[in-house]
Order: C-alpha cells, then structure tokens, then sequence
C-alpha cells in the first residue's frame, strides 16, 4: 500500500475513531448492568419503581406524581433510618460520580474527534435515516407499544422530512429508526426548533397537519390542512 502524505490526518482520524469506538463498547458493558443492591431494599419494603429499560428510556421515568401512595412514601421513610440502605445509598452515589467522570471522558474525546473531523472532511455533514414520529397524538409512545409513524425525505442534501398526518391534542417527538437513540424535541406550537432529547412538542389543536422538520435548517413546522 502506497502511503500518500495528504490522508496522513485521515489515517489519525481513522484510528482514533476505532479507540473510541473500541471504548464505548467497553465502558457500554460496564454500564448495561444498571441494576443495583437498592432495588432489593426497595422491594422487601414494598416500594414499587419502574424497571429501567436500557433500550426504551422513556419507560424508566415516573410521570405522574400520585405513583406513589401515602403508604408507600412511609415505608420509604421508615427505610431511610435503615443504617444499611443508607451506607448502600452513599456507596450507590460514589458509583454514580465515577461514571460521571466516565461520561466526561467519553464527552471531551467525541468533541476532540468532532473537531478533527471538521479541520479533515471540511464539508462532512450527518445523514439521518428512517426519521418518523411519535407521540400521543398519534397512537402514543413506547409505554403502550406504540411505533413511529415514518416521514418522507423530501431533500436529502437538507434533510428536510414531511408528512401529512391528523393529530390529536397531545404531543409529538421526531425520532430516528424507531429509536429514541437520535431524537429531537422542542419547546413551541406550531414551529420551532428541533432540540436533541429536547421536551415533547406540545400539540395544541387537533387536527390534519402537514408536519415539516428541517433538520439542517433546524426549523419543525405544523402547517394545518383545510378539512
């Protein structure tokens, strides 16, 4: 193989890209365990939690504020003055801050390669695949099985996703590959800015919807259709 001095940068960007690659799928096995020595204080005191679904997030959040009963907030109370769940509670925070300087880590390297990318591939850009959305104003989220409904790209250079669709009251999410892995959010009605993990999109008027997300723009639209 002939070396050519020009991919020289492309050659460093490749290996650094296979290191790190090679230590998320390290750091990944360490996290995947998530279940801890709580959760058996938590269940011989019949305290009920979510159980954490590492490939639905979503299904790992407590929404609704009457989850738990009066009874159940004073065994949680009568567990705190258990000196053993308290010494577990103080080792489970240690861990926590460790993998908080884990994820730091992990953090700054894809910055660096983030960086190394753009200085190599000047005009390098994201494709997104199989964007789709997802919500209760549709047929729901994760928690009652429902799917994304998928978009349809209208400009690839752009990455620019329509559908027309009918909406209930509620709200949406944009997501790829029925995946809540790339996902986009947001904080207004009926426009606004895609935001990465952001909040649900509230949707405030049911209705026939011609939704348009603008990803390299970063603009989401719902025009609303004539009946």
């Amino acid at each position: 193989m002939n070396y050519k001095p020009e991919e020289s940068e492309l050659a460093k960007l490749a290996v650094q890209l296979s290191d790190y690659t090679e230590l998320i799928n390290t750091k990944g096995s360490e996290w995947i365990n998530i279940e801890t020595e709580i959760d058996r204080y938590l269940i011989e005191a019949n305290i009920p939690f979510p159980k954490f679904d590492i490939h639905h997030i979503d299904k790992g959040y407590i929404r609704d504020s009457t989850y738990y009963s009066n009874a159940e907030f004073a065994n949680a109370l009568n567990l705190l003055k258990n000196e053993n769940f308290r010494t577990r509670l103080k080792s489970h925070r240690t861990i926590l801050s460790i993998d908080y300087l884990d994820f730091k880590t992990l953090e700054e390297e894809s910055i660096a390669i983030l960086n190394r990318i753009k200085r190599s591939v000047p005009n390098v850009k994201l494709l997104y695949e199989d964007v789709g959305i997802i919500g209760t104003s549709i047929n729901g989220y994760d928690d009652v099985g429902a799917n994304s409904t998928p978009m349809i790209l209208k400009d690839e250079n752009k990455s620019i996703w329509e559908i027309d669709i009918f909406l209930k009251e509620g709200s949406v999410k944009f997501r790829c590959r029925d995946s809540w892995a790339i996902n986009w959010g947001g904080l207004t009605f009926p426009e606004g800015t895609p935001l990465p993990d952001g909040p649900d999109i509230p949707v405030e008027e049911a209705g026939n919807y011609k939704v348009i997300l603008d990803i390299t723009g970063g603009k989401y639209e719902f025009i609303k259709l004539e009946e």
